[in-house]
């Protein structure tokens, strides 16, 4: 290419950046120059709602998106068809186009029903391929994007694990929350999907500990350090972070302050310290809790004040809307506040496509949501997560089926279940159900028998309770453990020949565990988390 022709290549270029730019900032100029002080204030504020709602409800939603120009809703429940019509129906009267959301950490049917549900993070992080996560999230992004939802509430990126619910989470290391992280959300992004980083995490140095085990931290010695995850979102462009459940508190100047309402903390540690751009999140009602007794509206205006954007779950949206107004005429600092802040949420809403119009077909959507390769994919996720954390001297996978006696034990399931099924297809297996302790005394198998031991989550609370006897069979004979449940515990089977993280007895994982044990699939994945040795 000559000179001249690569110096138009490059003004075209200019050009059509520019234009992209240009289109972006006329349209969020032309809707803001239209609205009202009360519709700008109405845009704040994001409302749950369930699609299964009666017309009595819908009608009152109906009247919060006409009357009070209200920014958003977010999805506590419901299903595919009933969200779509309701959607329909709030676009067609909205001035100003609404910002959906829900949570999908592994997909629609974590809200949703009748929807589909792929692995969950802590199976996605077990994956050696972070092209694999990138389809996993592009995937969910893909199915939100069918019924016209815009923002997802994920990733989760806490670095302390909530073991009762630990499939959420990625990992306990911070370096691979924060890498997996990252990868979900640029995914997200990438299929033109919000995501909003949620539950900062607890492991910050703590300036003194309350009774209720509140950390104390002084904004003086705060260590942002702490919150790398967070910081390396927000570095990625991670488009929101939701601050409701924050697990500390500050010392500031006015004395001690739930983080989740303090100022300090949005303005000075987010927006300043670590630069965040974005929408911030928070949940109103939690203003009301731990604040007191306020007057209507006020925990709206606590909200607004404390440097929030999106004001979520609303106490009493009309009070709140009169709240702010009455404070905006008498302070121009928060005016400016609030020009900023629907100026970014006009931004958000362009980058989810909301500038075009917004009509979702329900033909067939059922179907485009369950499709047979979404299908297959969901069983390609679940061979890739099979993690073989010990394997004494190669035992997996069993080739060799003469003079050997197989014996499949459940532990928290009946005796003929899924798992057992498969095994049943490469060997003959007595099957054995253990729901109790008492079900391990009279339990008698022969030495030398290979056992393959299924830990379903029904017995994560009495695992301690049959851990020696599982010890003591691993003594006499071949043992081979799956752990279909919390890996956390994966470290106390010392003894057992072969141990095998499963994460869940769901997604498809009791197909293809059998598969892997006698050889038809190789074990690929990797424990994403750091145990208690």
């Amino acid at each position: 290419m000559d000179k001249k022709g690569f110096f138009t290549v490059l003004l075209s270029l200019l050009f059509f950046c520019s234009f992209g730019q240009n289109s972006r900032q006329r349209w969020i100029d032309s809707v803001f120059s239209t609205l009202t002080r009360n519709q700008k204030i109405g845009q704040l504020f994001m409302v749950p709602v369930s699609t299964y709602d009666g017309l009595v409800e819908i009608d009152e939603m109906t009247d919060l998106v006409k009357n009070n120009g209200i920014g958003g809703y977010y999805i506590t429940e419901g299903g595919p068809i009933s969200h779509v019509l309701l959607l329909n129906k709030l676009q067609k009267t909205a001035k100003v186009p609404l910002l959906t959301a829900l949570s999908a950490e592994w997909g629609l049917a974590q809200t949703l029903d009748s929807t589909l549900g792929f692995q969950k993070p802590m199976a996605a992080a077990s994956w050696q391929k972070d092209s694999l996560r990138m389809v996993w999230a592009k995937e969910i992004a893909k199915q939100m994007k069918l019924l016209g939802l815009n923002i997802n509430f994920a990733p989760n990126a806490d670095n302390e694990i909530f073991y009762g619910d630990y499939q959420r989470y990625f990992s306990n290391v911070e370096s691979k929350l924060t890498h997996d992280g990252v990868i979900f959300s640029k995914a997200m992004q990438a299929e033109g999907i919000l995501t909003v980083a949620k539950h900062l995490p607890r492991k910050l140095k703590p300036e003194s500990q309350l009774s209720d085990s509140t950390l104390i931290l002084s904004l003086k010695n705060i260590d942002t350090a702490g919150i790398s995850a967070f910081r390396q979102l927000i570095e990625s462009n991670v488009n929101g972070i939701l601050t409701s459940y924050l697990h500390f508190s500050i010392q500031g100047d006015k004395g001690i302050i739930p983080a989740s309402i303090s100022q300090v903390f949005v303005s000075e540690i987010l927006k300043k310290q670590l630069s965040f751009q974005g929408l911030v999140f928070t949940e109103v009602k939690n203003f009301q809790r731990s604040s007191g007794k306020l007057r209507a509206g006020d925990a709206e205006l606590l909200a607004f004040e404390t440097g929030n954007d999106i004001l979520m779950s609303p106490v009493n949206l009309n009070a709140g809307i009169k709240q702010i107004a009455k404070r905006i005429k008498k302070d121009k600092a928060l005016q400016m506040q609030l020009d900023i802040t629907v100026l970014k949420i006009l931004g958000s809403k362009y980058d989810a496509g909301l500038n075009r119009p917004q009509v979702i077909d329900t033909d067939n959507l059922y179907r485009r949501l369950h499709t047979p390769e979404l299908k297959l994919l969901k069983h390609q996720f679940a061979e890739a997560s099979i993690s073989v954390i010990k394997n004494e001297g190669k035992f997996l996978p069993i080739r060799s089926l003469e003079n050997n006696s197989f014996v499949c034990i459940s532990l928290g399931k009946d005796s003929l279940n899924e798992f057992t099924t498969y095994l049943k297809k490469y060997a003959p297996f007595k099957s054995i159900s253990i729901k109790n302790v008492a079900d391990t005394i009279s339990l008698s198998i022969k030495p030398n028998a290979t056992i393959i031991i299924g830990i379903f989550p029904y017995m994560t609370a009495l695992e301690g309770e049959v851990l020696p006897w599982i010890e003591q069979l691993s003594t006499s004979n071949k043992v081979v453990l799956i752990h279909f449940g919390n890996p956390f515990s994966l470290d106390q089977y010392r003894n057992a020949t072969s141990v095998i993280a499963a994460y869940t007895d769901q997604d498809n994982m009791t197909e293809v565990v059998p598969q892997m044990i006698f050889g038809a699939l190789s074990a690929t994945g990797v424990l994403p988390i750091k145990l208690n040795h």
